[in-house]
C-alpha cells in the first residue's frame, strides 16, 4: 500500500513525465536568446521537475553515472565546438532532446515494455515509437530508416548498461545518443 509521500511522488512522477512528453511534442514556451537560439522553457522546467522528483523521492543520484555524464557532456560540447557547432546548440540538443528522449523512451516506456515483452521486442518497439516522435521521418523515409537504427543501437546500449545502473544505461544512451547527433549534424541530416 502506498503512503501519501509515495503517492505524492508517484502523481509528481506522472506529471513530469506527462509535461515532458507535451514539451517534445507541442513545444510551447521558447525563449529567444539570441541569433537561432531558442531556449524551449516547458521542456526546461518538465526535465528539471522529473530530475528534482526523481533523485529525491524515487531513487538516490549515484555518482559514478553523474561524472560520467558530466565528463561526457564536456567532452561532448568540445568536440561539437571543434567541428564548428556552437556551444549553446550543443548544449541544447544534450539536455533538451537527447536526455530527454532517452529518459522518456528507455527510462520510462523501455522500462514498462520490458514488463510484458522480451528483450528483442522492446528494443523493435521501443525504437518504432522513437522513430514516430522524430516528425521529419514522414517526410523522408531514408531519414526514417536512420533514426530507426538509432533506436535500435540505443536500446541495445540501454540494456547492456542497464545489468550495472538504471541510471548508468540513462548516461550512455544519452551520451552516445549526443555523439550521433553531432554526426547528424555535421553531415547536415539534420
Amino acid at each position: 500500500m502506498l503512503t501519501s509521500h509515495n503517492r505524492f511522488s508517484v502523481v509528481l512522477i506522472s506529471f513530469s513525465i506527462l509535461a515532458l512528453i507535451a514539451s517534445k511534442l507541442l513545444p510551447i514556451y521558447h525563449y529567444s536568446l539570441f541569433d537561432n537560439f531558442s531556449l524551449d522553457i516547458d521542456r526546461l522546467a518538465a526535465l528539471s521537475l522529473f530530475l528534482l522528483v526523481f533523485f529525491s523521492r524515487i531513487e538516490k543520484l549515484e555518482k559514478q553515472p553523474f561524472v560520467i555524464f558530466f565528463m561526457g557532456t564536456l567532452a561532448l560540447v568540445l568536440l561539437g565546438i571543434y567541428l564548428d557547432i556552437a556551444y549553446y546548440q550543443t548544449l541544447k540538443l544534450l539536455i533538451l532532446t537527447a536526455l530527454v528522449e532517452e529518459i522518456l523512451l528507455r527510462g520510462v516506456v523501455f522500462h514498462l515494455m520490458m514488463k510484458w515483452c522480451n528483450q528483442l521486442q522492446t528494443i523493435l518497439l521501443s525504437s518504432l515509437i522513437f522513430t514516430l516522435v522524430h516528425p521529419a521521418v514522414y517526410s523522408d523515409w531514408v531519414y526514417g530508416v536512420l533514426v530507426l537504427l538509432t533506436g535500435m543501437l540505443l536500446g541495445a546500449i540501454y540494456i547492456y548498461y542497464l545489468q550495472k545502473s538504471r541510471q548508468l544505461a540513462i548516461v550512455m544512451a544519452t551520451l552516445i545518443h549526443m555523439g550521433l547527433i553531432i554526426i547528424a549534424l555535421k553531415q547536415g541530416l539534420i
